[in-house]
């Protein structure tokens, strides 16, 4: 036996082993495996640690495991397949078999009539001629029963033809388009077969079917114009529908369910349309497939068949949903045929034609145009109707407009809408051409569908029709605009406008008849067949008349129609203002979501072939924006921010000398800062408008922050100006920097009344306090977490004390002259204007982030305008410095005129005859003056949060100081004439305080009782020791310095 050759692989090894391999090792060879059995056999006759680490059988077993697995996976996954290939060939194999066997039983069958038939002949005439002649006679008879079902049918036929005439004329009349040319398809197709077109006495019968389908064709036409340019009904019916509306969810249900287009649908294509800016569930309807253009204008339910309707537009500030979300027709919709059944539940079923939708009607017109061959001229019968068309549109959308103001010259109606009818006009007029647009592709749609594909010659005259209908309505929006900007429209573009209205007033003029199946239902006059009609003399149409000649007499309906662009935009729109180019930003929104709606369309209906479109809209309102507008704005509002800081009043208060009759309204702001709020507006609503990423965008950006910040260099420098020496400004740094790091500043804006104060400006202002030490330094120290703090009394104790912490060092009464090292204003108008100040710019600031946040697009833009928010910002730090400068400032005062009172040597002279002419102390009066004009300023020019907010914790303040001096007068001899002195002018100061609304009640019931009671001490001659013990600097067992007053009034009764 020959070796065998080297292997290849595992197969050839197994291959070879089954051959060279004797029947010892089993007794079946067929069966035997032979590299199992000698890898079992090498496994059992080595040693088992030796051959675990033995890699060639490490790796023979790692392929023998894979080839394991391989064959169980394939066995598994091909398993069911061949059992139920199986099963399919036994079912195809029987169904064959018993077919076979019934084709042999016929055929079995056929022979044995036939074997009757010739015996029964043989048996009855025994002569072969006989039999010869019976199989003639048979045959002719099967010939001539053949003849006479030809005539019989040739007579139907004709019988049919004769009657085709009548019944498509009472087809037409019953508004069953579909089933009308279905009927003149069939009888032309009878008409002209073999068996027909020889019969002379049918060619008035086919004259007439013939001019019949001509004129169908223009039925047809007119009638898809009528679906494709929104002339689906009358005025006066669907205001009718409006009254009768809601309708009940059971009978809206049952309609539901009976529509044909939602028994083909697909789930996918429901798409719910929204009204406002609540997202609404809109009612399943043939439309729901394509979202409206714009929420508001446009009803998509079922009983809604028109978009020229008299309902009230949606105000400019609704939210829209103005981007293109329109489906595709679903194929199954497309596929679907088209019953009787079908057509009368478009048609409503009545006498009138009432189409309930508009997708199906579209389907069923381009479909009997397939029945009489005539699929091809839809799109060119269409587009020789598509300018005059376009212009019915914007006619008829100035109807609505002027419906509209008619309407708003009610008594109750709100005055002083500004744009609110031009953005009204321009919302209907792009969401009607919207409309139109969706509709073509409707048509489009079922075009492709009924002619099974299309070539690329035929979709390059279709796309280029469509770009024709496209600049078309670019056309007339685009003059619309140039007349509410108050530019000239060039004198080609006039002249084709000039042509296309003269050609509408001929046609709405025409007395000819109209043949579109639409037209015979449509009211020219909505008080035509009214039953709401009234005569002349009726109220309701004086009250018509009235309003029509407050709007002016030219502007009637027929004269509206009639007129050029330019006319009806300063007549009906424009009758007491005058169009401005600064129109073409806040129409600008509406236009470039329009255009985008439009390319979108057109890229879902050839999503291959789509060229771009014609966008010179809105390219005309870049353009007039980009040129004209900006400038224009530019200049106006660095020209006008500029002038206002250069005036002398800029950052003064425009309230200073009035007095607020409600202290809850915040007053007016600077000059200069409502001039900036003013002269910025409209570049805000810019930013929202305008595409990012386009260079109009960076321009606007531009202008704004060079704006800010040169009002924020001037107002800082104004501050500067106004806090030159005060104290309270070196104390809480003299940079923003410094104040931002102050220990001092940090505290103030940790205090509950300063977060108070900031939500009267900001709606969102939360603080957090500032506790980190790289920014405050390391002597500061987080809020008080001692003893629990229970009552609000108690909490403002604990806020106050923290706050005197940083005030202890003007306190210090021992030093002769303190007091005049302390510097405040006396001026009230130089604490005007800082109070000014601060309230402007808090509020500008708040403002500004409103208007940067407040919109759809702020997520959008953040990015960009990063630097202007930081601006912003800046603005707001500078106005919450000067708050907390304004109360360290009224603090300080306080502090300055008490801080005098312990060295006046009326207190301590020893000759009553010396202060016996003067009993008023001038530090107290002049003080008790300056609270009451303070007061009164702050919350004149601030606002009563102000006031609050300045005044908080001088109540405390004043307790302190008058313990303070009190224990500094106990190492003097304070005569009886000084001890009157201090109580006439704490009973002064008593009196001016009750002015203060905010600290009225605590000055009466704390302060002043505990004063008294010391004054009363010190005319007892209470002791020096008494009087050191009880006031002490240092806090013990947790009294603060308001309860060693008490303390002091506990123990002055007791003495008594």
């Amino acid at each position: 036996m020959e070796s065998p050759s080297p292997p290849s692989d595992l197969s050839s090894i197994e291959n070879q082993l089954n051959t060279i391999s004797s029947e010892f090792f089993e007794p079946d060879p067929r069966k035997f495996k032979t590299l199992h059995h000698v890898i079992n056999v090498l496994a059992a006759s080595e040693d088992q640690d030796d051959l675990q680490n033995n890699d060639a059988y490490i790796k023979l077993k790692r392929q023998h495991k894979i080839v394991q697995d391989g064959i169980e996976v394939v066995t598994e996954k091909h398993y069911r397949e061949l059992n139920a290939g199986v099963v399919g060939l036994g079912k195809v194999s029987r169904q064959f078999n018993d077919a076979l066997l019934k084709v042999q039983r016929l055929r079995r069958q056929v022979k044995a009539v036939q074997k009757a038939l010739v015996t029964d002949l043989n048996r009855e005439n025994p002569g072969s001629s006989l039999n010869n002649s019976q199989q003639n006679s048979l045959r002719e008879l099967y010939d001539k029963k053949k003849e006479c079902n030809a005539v019989l049918l040739i007579l139907e036929k004709l019988s049919m033809l004769r009657e085709a005439p009548r019944r498509y004329d009472t087809l037409i009349q019953s508004h069953r388009l579909h089933a009308a040319l279905s009927h003149l398809s069939t009888s032309l197709t009878m008409l002209f077969s073999e068996d027909v077109a020889s019969v002379q006495a049918l060619s008035k019968v086919g004259e007439d079917l013939m001019m019949r389908k001509g004129g169908a064709e223009d039925l047809c036409t007119d009638a898809l114009c009528d679906l494709i340019f929104l002339r689906t009904g009358s005025l006066t019916r669907n205001q009718e529908k409006a009254k009768l509306r809601p309708r009940s969810k059971t009978r809206a249900s049952k309609h539901r369910r009976g529509n044909s287009y939602h028994r083909h649908r697909t789930p996918s294509s429901n798409v719910s349309d929204s009204d406002s800016d609540s997202a609404s569930n809109a009612s399943s309807s043939d439309e729901s497939s394509a979202a409206s253009f714009m929420g508001g204008s446009v009803s998509l339910s079922s009983n809604s068949t028109t978009r020229m309707n008299n309902s009230a537009p949606p105000l400019p500030h609704d939210k829209l949903l103005t981007q293109y979300t329109g489906r595709m027709l679903p194929m199954t919709f497309l596929s679907s045929s088209v019953s009787d059944a079908d057509e009368m539940e478009v048609i409503g079923g009545g006498v009138k034609l009432e189409y309930s939708s508009t997708i199906l009607p579209t389907k069923i017109i381009v479909r009997s145009m397939g029945m009489i061959g005539r699929v091809d001229d839809i799109i060119r019968n269409v587009m020789a109707r598509a300018e005059n068309e376009i212009t019915s549109v914007e006619r008829q959308t100035r109807l609505r407009t002027l419906s509209a103001i008619e309407d708003s010259q009610r008594p109750d109606a709100p005055k002083d809408l500004g744009l609110h009818y031009v953005r009204s006009h321009l919302f209907k007029l792009l969401n009607n051409y919207m409309d139109v647009t969706r509709r073509m592709g409707y048509c489009l749609q079922c075009i492709l569908r009924e002619k099974q594909g299309i070539s690329e010659k035929d979709q390059q005259k279709i796309n280029k029709n469509i770009l024709v209908i496209v600049e078309l309505m670019q056309s007339e929006i685009k003059v619309f605009l140039v007349c509410v900007l108050g530019e000239e429209v060039d004198d080609s573009v006039n002249e084709s406008m000039e042509r296309r209205s003269l050609l509408h007033r001929q046609t709405v003029s025409s007395p000819a008849e109209k043949k579109s199946i639409f037209s015979l239902n449509i009211n020219t006059d909505p008080n035509k067949n009214n039953p709401n009609n009234t005569s002349k003399d009726s109220p309701i149409k004086s009250r018509r008349t009235r309003r029509r000649s407050s709007v002016g007499a030219s502007t009637s309906a027929t004269l509206v129609t009639s007129m050029s662009a330019s006319q009806f935009v300063s007549t009906v729109l424009f009758p007491s203002s005058t169009p401005s180019v600064r129109h073409a930003l806040p129409l600008r929104k509406y236009v470039a979501r329009w255009c985008d709606g439009l390319a979108l369309a057109v890229k879902e209906l050839f999503p291959e072939g789509a060229q771009d479109i014609d966008q010179g809209a809105k390219e005309y309102l870049d353009s007039v924006i980009e040129e004209r507008l900006l400038p224009l704005l530019q200049s106006d509002t660095v020209d006008s921010v500029v002038t206002s800081l250069e005036s002398p009043v800029a950052f003064r208060s425009p309230v200073i000398g009035t007095s607020l009759s409600t202290t809850n309204l915040l007053p007016a702001v600077t000059h200069a800062c409502s001039t900036l709020l003013d002269k910025t507006e409209p570049l805000f609503e810019a930013l929202h408008r305008l595409p990012v990423e386009g260079e109009i965008f960076t321009a606007v950006l531009a202008v704004l922050e060079h704006v800010i910040l040169t009002f924020a260099s001037r107002a800082k420098q104004r501050s500067n100006e106004l806090m030159p020496q005060l104290t309270s400004y070196e104390m809480l740094g003299k940079t923003i920097d410094d104040s931002s790091k102050n220990l001092f500043s940090v505290s103030l804006e940790r205090q509950a009344a300063f977060t108070q104060l900031m939500g009267v400006y900001f709606e969102d202002y939360a603080h957090t306090p500032n506790t980190n030490p790289d920014n405050v330094g390391s002597s500061l120290r987080p809020p008080t977490l001692g003893r629990s703090v229970t009552t609000e009394q108690e909490m403002m104790d604990e806020v106050f004390e923290e706050e005197s912490e940083q005030l202890k060092n003007l306190f210090n009464f021992d030093e002769t002259e303190y007091g005049a090292k302390i510097n405040t204003t006396a001026d009230i108008q130089h604490l005007a204007d800082i109070v000014a100040l601060a309230h402007s710019l808090l509020i500008l600031s708040g403002k500004l982030e409103d208007r940067l946040k407040a919109t759809e697009t702020a997520g959008k833009i953040f990015g960009k305008t990063r630097n202007l928010h930081f601006s912003v910002n800046g603005l707001r730090t500078l106005g919450k410095k000067l708050c907390k400068v304004l109360r360290v400032e009224v603090h300080a005062s306080v502090i300055k005129a008490m801080s005098s009172i312990s060295q006046l040597d009326d207190l301590f002279a020893e000759s009553a005859a010396h202060a016996a002419g003067n009993l008023r102390i001038e530090p107290v009066s002049d003080l008790c003056e300056y609270i009451v004009r303070a007061s009164e300023c702050i919350i004149t020019v601030g606002g009563a949060g102000m006031e609050h907010w300045a005044f908080g914790g001088v109540e405390l303040l004043f307790s302190k100081l008058f313990f303070r001096s009190f224990k500094y007068m106990t190492a003097h001899r304070v005569t009886l004439q000084g001890i009157e002195l201090l109580q006439i002018s704490l009973k002064e100061a008593e009196n001016a305080c009750l002015g203060v609304g905010v600290i009225k009640e605590k000055f009466t019931a704390e302060s002043f009782s505990g004063a008294t009671i010391m004054l009363q001490a010190f005319h007892d001659n209470v002791s020096a020791d008494e009087l050191e013990e009880l006031f002490k600097n240092d806090k013990t067992n947790g009294v603060t310095t308001v309860e060693k007053g008490w303390l002091l009034t506990n123990k002055k009764l007791t003495m008594l």
